[in-house]
């Protein structure tokens, strides 16, 4: 959970699910990266970490920019165990709909 680095600087807005770290296999159909776009409440990937759990299926990657249907795999994970080192991990492949 994290702000953007303007928000940090003006203390504005509220802490978001956001991507931290991005690796991208070489058959992803996009060249730019997805570091710091937020992670939308009820996407596979938002639910898993919500729930620290395992989730999967079809849909948006839940985040902004990036349309279409993919197969989304995600899970939540904390190390250490405990609420304040909380992550998912997440596996997509798409678009399915190109």
């Amino acid at each position: 959970m994290a702000r953007t680095k303007t928000q940090i600087r003006y203390g504005t807005g509220t802490p978001e699910l956001r991507i931290t770290k991005w690796r991208q296999s070489a058959c992803w159909p996009f060249s730019d990266g997805h570091l710091n776009l937020p992670v939308y409440k009820g996407s596979v990937i938002g639910e898993a970490f919500a729930r620290q759990d395992y989730r999967a299926g079809r849909g948006s990657l839940g985040i902004p920019f990036r349309a279409g249907v993919y197969e989304v795999e995600a899970r939540g994970y904390s190390y250490p165990p405990g609420p304040g080192h909380r992550r998912v991990l997440a596996l997509a492949r798409g678009p399915l709909d190109s």
